[in-house]
């Protein structure tokens, strides 16, 4: 349940003469199942699964659920990264759930335009990427 986190964290930046933005960046098997092969090679954990079907979403949806709530601009960074991924361009490293340098650049500029819209904005209001 975020909706307490996100409450309280726009209270807290509201407090200081800021504005609370939330931006979820997915793990690498919910962006594209082509890292599966590598889960099986360095985790122990056992058999990997793809985690790209709805019910391995539901932190994104909570999270865009209580930034709607509280008027908070949300940006889920998932469809933009499997864009990428589709076309063939990996987004993270096979050995681990870090991105590459490409990816936290690509992160780093849609982040910063989805800054600069929603800070036009009168109303905050939840904004899907």
């Amino acid at each position: 349940d975020m909706m307490s986190v996100i409450e309280h964290a726009k209270r807290f930046v509201e407090k200081h003469d800021a504005r609370l933005m939330v931006v979820h960046i997915p793990y690498k098997g919910q962006v594209s199942d082509s890292y599966l092969e590598y889960v099986e090679q360095y985790d122990e954990a056992g058999e990997p699964e793809s985690l790209m079907s709805d019910e391995y979403q539901v932190h994104a949806g909570s999270l865009r659920a209580a930034c709607q709530r509280f008027e908070v601009p949300f940006l889920d960074m998932t469809e933009v990264l499997r864009q990428y991924e589709a076309s063939g361009q990996r987004m993270y490293w096979n050995y681990d759930e870090h991105m590459r340098a490409s990816a936290y650049s690509l992160t780093g500029e849609e982040i910063f335009n989805f800054w600069r819209n929603s800070s036009s904005l009168k109303t905050d209001k939840s904004i899907e990427h």
